[in-house]
């Protein structure tokens, strides 16, 4: 994250963000696996941006089976419902970084958009 910020701050257009998102997992995985891997590296990503962070601006509402194996048609059908913006007032006239660990089709992304 460290790194990340530090290269994306060299970039005009992410000196405009106000505010760093972490892609959420659902609160199930979260407690099997006890952290969201995402979220550091965005909180990293925000303080070497000087933008605030909100993890829990956006939240996952619907526990999906891992998309690994599948298309990206099935991909955007598995998560297009799963993600709910929680604080609206968060995110009002701000320029917002949404920060997942991967993307393959962006449709984790795109449903959280």
């Amino acid at each position: 994250g460290q790194w990340l910020g530090a290269e994306l701050k060299q970039c005009s257009a992410f000196m405009a963000v106000d505010l760093v998102i972490p892609v959420p997992v659902h609160s199930k995985r979260l407690k099997n696996r006890g952290y969201n891997q995402v979220s550091t590296f965005a909180k990293e990503i925000a303080n070497s941006l000087g933008a605030a962070y909100a993890e829990h601006a956006l939240t996952k509402v619907i526990h999906n089976k891992t998309q690994v194996f599948q298309s990206k048609k099935e991909r955007w059908r598995s998560v297009q419902h799963s993600f709910k913006l929680t604080n609206t007032v968060s995110v009002l006239n701000k320029n917002v970084l949404l920060v997942d660990d991967l993307i393959t089709t962006g449709s984790t992304v795109k449903a959280c958009v």
